[in-house]
């Protein structure tokens, strides 16, 4: 698949700063609202495909906020934290019986 430059996000007209150890999903919230975009829209374009859900790529929020990812891996609390297609099961968590070794 070649890469057009119409494939590449571009960058929102208003720039938010990130705050010091906000969530990733906080600043997006505050960079849709402040440039007039519903915050669930923002989150799935930042994520891409094929997985529309999820954790957004560094790369694509730094492209549309217009800070590079340096800046943003420092400010956001949660940047570290790998990307999760799936959700831990609540209804029966993993448990390992008392008596047996892990």
């Amino acid at each position: 698949m070649t890469v057009t430059p119409s494939d590449r996000p571009a960058r929102l007209p208003i720039r938010v700063s990130p705050r010091l150890g906000e969530t990733t999903d906080s600043y997006i919230r505050r960079l849709a609202r402040t440039n007039h975009l519903k915050p669930s829209y923002l989150h799935r374009f930042l994520c891409g495909p094929p997985f529309w859900f999820g954790k957004p790529a560094l790369s694509r929020l730094a492209t549309v906020s217009g800070h590079p990812e340096r800046t943003l891996q420092r400010a956001l609390a949660d940047v570290a934290s790998p990307r999760r297609r799936t959700k831990p099961n609540v209804r029966y968590p993993r448990t390992i019986p008392p008596g047996r070794p892990p």
